[in-house]
C-alpha cells in the first residue's frame, strides 16, 4: 500500500477512536449534573462533594444526624491581682473549641469574645476606676450555651498616691543627718534615693526620714507607691555643708561609784575620749545623739578631749577641764572631853577634812571645817546621850560617827535642902556627944 494511504488509514482510525470516546463520556457528565448528583443525595463518582451535604440523603445510605442539645462545659472565670494604671486582669478556662464571652454582669456589656483552648487564658484591659462583676458564657456550634457558676470581682484603680509638702532640713553641726519631710497616703511605701543609696519604709500621714549625706549638692528623689502599684515621684535638692561637729560633754557625779561622762553630739557618730594625754576610751553616739562613756579612773582631777567623727569623716573636738572624781569619804574624828564640860553641857573635840561641812547632834549645829581640830561645847540635858556627828565633803561623800557622853546636871533647891538637912543632923549629933562628956556639979 502506498505510504500516503497508510497515513490516511491511521489518521482515520484515530479520529474514529476520539469520536467513540466522546460519545461514551458525554452521558456520564450529563448524568453528574442531573438526578441524585445534582442534589448530592447519592455518593459522588469523583469525590467532588459529600453525600448529603445539601441536606438530601435519599441514596446516601444514611440519614441526617441527631440534633446536638448538649451544652459545653461551664467555663471558669477568676480575678487576678489589681494592676496599676486602671488595668483589670482575669483568667478564663473553657471547653476546647467553644466560644467564650466575658462581660459585665450588671449591665451585660460584652468585654471579650474568644475561642477556648481548654486551658487557662489570661486577659487584661484598661477600664475606668470602679469595681466590676464579670460573667463568662460558653457556646458551641449548635448554639448551646452554659455560664460560669460564679462571678469574678475585678477592680480598676488608676489613682496615684498623693505626695505633698516635700521639704528638706540639711545637716547641721549638732546633727549631721539630712532630714526629708512629706505628707503622704497611709499604707503606701516610699523609696528615697540620694547619693546612690536607697532608703525604703512604710509611709504614714506625716513622714520624717533621716538621710546620711556628705557635704555637697544632692538630688533627692522621693517615690511613693500604693499597694496596687500606682506611683508618684518628686525630686528635691539638698545642699549639705558641715565644717565641724558640735560636742557637749557633761561632767559626771564626782562621787558616783560608777562615774560616766555624758556626751551629746551627732547621732551615730564615733567618739574617742582621751584623758591625761594617754587614757583613750572609744564609744558610739546613739540615735538620740547621746553617749554615756564609763570612766574607770582613780579619784583625782583630769583634763582631756572628746572627738566625734561621723560616717563621712566630718569631725569635731571638745576640751575637758577639771574633771573631778572623788568617791572617798571625808576624814572625821570625834573625841569626848567630859573633863572640860560644865554641868548641863558636853564637850567634843572634832577633826574633819578641810572644806567638809560638819553637823553635830540634831539641833542644827554645824560648821565648815578648816582642817583643824575644833572644840565643840554644846548644852544638853543631864544623863547619858548618843551624839551623832556627820561630815559631808564638796563631792557629796559623807562620814558619820556616834559618840556616847554623860552630861552632869546643875544643883537644884531640893539638893540644897537635902544637903542642909544632912548638915544639921550632923551638928546636932556632935552637940549631944559633947554634952554627955561634960562633968556634973551639985550645989
Amino acid at each position: 500500500m502506498p505510504a500516503y494511504r497508510e497515513r490516511a488509514v491511521i489518521v482515520g482510525a484515530g479520529a474514529s477512536l476520539a469520536l467513540l470516546v466522546a460519545l461514551v463520556g458525554a452521558p456520564a457528565a450529563s448524568a453528574h449534573r442531573d438526578g441524585c448528583h445534582r442534589w448530592h443525595s447519592c455518593p459522588s463518582d469523583t469525590g467532588s462533594y459529600v453525600c448529603g451535604d445539601l441536606g438530601y440523603y435519599s441514596e446516601c445510605g444514611y440519614g441526617p444526624e441527631e440534633p446536638d442539645l448538649t451544652p459545653p462545659r461551664r467555663p471558669i472565670i477568676k480575678a487576678l491581682p489589681v494592676l496599676p494604671g486602671g488595668w483589670v486582669s482575669f483568667k478564663v478556662k473553657g471547653e476546647r473549641g467553644s466560644k467564650i464571652e466575658v462581660g459585665n454582669a450588671e449591665n451585660r456589656a460584652k468585654w471579650r469574645r474568644f475561642t477556648a483552648t481548654g486551658g487557662w487564658q489570661t486577659f487584661r484591659m484598661r477600664k475606668p476606676d470602679n469595681v466590676y462583676l464579670l460573667y463568662a458564657e460558653a457556646s458551641d456550634q449548635s448554639g448551646n450555651t452554659s455560664q460560669s457558676r460564679t462571678l469574678a470581682t475585678v477592680t480598676s484603680d488608676s489613682r496615684r498616691p498623693f505626695l505633698r509638702g516635700l521639704g528638706i532640713s540639711p545637716a547641721s553641726p549638732a546633727d549631721t543627718a539630712t532630714w526629708i519631710t512629706f505628707a503622704s497616703e497611709t499604707g503606701s511605701t516610699y523609696w528615697i534615693r540620694a547619693d546612690g543609696r536607697l532608703t525604703r519604709g512604710a509611709a504614714a500621714d506625716e513622714n520624717r526620714v533621716r538621710l546620711s549625706l556628705p557635704n555637697g549638692r544632692h538630688a533627692v528623689r522621693v517615690t511613693l507607691r500604693d499597694d496596687v502599684g500606682n506611683t508618684t515621684r518628686k525630686t528635691v535638692i539638698a545642699n549639705v555643708a558641715v565644717a565641724a561637729l558640735k560636742i557637749n560633754a557633761k561632767a559626771p557625779d564626782p562621787n558616783s561609784p560608777t562615774p560616766t561622762l555624758a556626751v551629746e553630739g551627732s547621732p551615730y557618730a564615733h567618739g574617742v575620749l582621751t584623758l591625761a594625754g594617754e587614757k583613750r576610751v572609744r564609744f558610739n553616739v546613739d540615735g538620740q545623739g547621746v553617749a554615756q562613756v564609763p570612766l574607770e579612773l582613780d579619784d583625782g582631777i583630769y583634763s582631756g578631749t572628746v572627738k566625734l567623727t561621723d560616717a563621712h569623716g566630718r569631725s569635731g573636738v571638745a576640751k575637758i577641764k577639771n574633771l573631778a572624781l572623788d568617791r572617798s569619804a571625808p576624814l572625821l574624828r570625834v573625841t569626848p572631853a567630859m573633863g572640860q564640860a560644865e554641868p548641863g553641857t558636853y564637850v567634843l573635840l572634832v577633826s574633819a577634812e578641810a572644806g567638809a561641812r560638819v553637823a553635830v547632834g540634831g539641833d542644827g549645829t554645824s560648821y565648815v571645817s578648816d582642817g583643824a581640830t575644833r572644840t565643840m561645847t554644846i548644852a544638853a540635858g543631864p544623863g547619858a546621850q548618843t551624839i551623832n556627828v556627820i561630815a559631808i565633803d564638796a563631792a557629796g561623800n559623807q562620814s558619820a560617827t556616834a559618840t556616847e557622853v554623860l552630861v552632869r546636871g546643875n544643883p537644884t533647891w531640893i539638893a540644897w535642902a537635902i544637903a542642909a538637912g544632912v548638915g544639921a543632923v550632923a551638928v546636932c549629933s556632935l552637940a549631944l556627944r559633947r554634952k554627955r562628956s561634960w562633968p556634973t556639979t551639985r550645989g
